[in-house]
């Protein structure tokens, strides 16, 4: 089995797919890796021609380079709010924490409805489950988790679950 002959097609297969340029070149390099540990480790596909094998390999490869680069995206993404550590006190952090509230009630007053801010409320500041929210509020467990997921994705998709904004007082 000649590997190199293959290679050119290889390499122009995956530019028609993602486009010349670096990742590409990114691309063709764990492509080629994959195909030489295959066949170190006897796990080539003999039912298969070298070509048809080799692109296949090419094509798990650049699926799996998008899949890792989406995640990649996803975990470095700002899709948080982020609040500053309140335990250890000092006017600055409670004068930035206070604005922080404020400006974050102010847009939930905008694109929220009454019942939704209760619930946000009382889950944020008073650290509220789902379940005591809804039985202070007199509303079914189902509807105040509903309202609290549609308020974190109106409101830039902060997770309520495990960021708490902290009052210092």
């Amino acid at each position: 089995m000649q590997i190199c002959d293959h290679l050119p097609k290889i390499k122009r297969y995956i530019e028609s797919k993602v486009g010349p340029g670096a990742e590409a070149e990114d691309i063709y390099g764990e492509t080629i890796i994959h195909i030489l540990k295959n066949i170190k480790n006897g796990n080539f596909k003999k039912e298969l021609s070298t070509t048809t094998y080799f692109y296949r390999c090419a094509q798990s490869t650049i699926v799996d380079h998008f899949k890792r680069k989406n995640q990649a995206k996803r975990s470095n993404s700002d899709d948080y709010e982020c609040y500053i550590n309140t335990f250890t006190k000092s006017p600055e952090k409670e004068y930035e924490l206070r604005e922080q509230n404020e400006l974050f009630m102010k847009q939930a007053r905008i694109e929220l409805n009454d019942i939704t801010i209760k619930s946000l409320i009382l889950s944020l500041f008073q650290e509220m489950k789902h379940h005591e929210i809804a039985n202070t509020l007199g509303i079914p467990r189902i509807t105040i988790s509903s309202q609290l997921h549609r308020a974190r994705k109106k409101l830039g998709n902060i997770h309520l679950n495990k960021t708490r904004i902290r009052n210092s007082s």
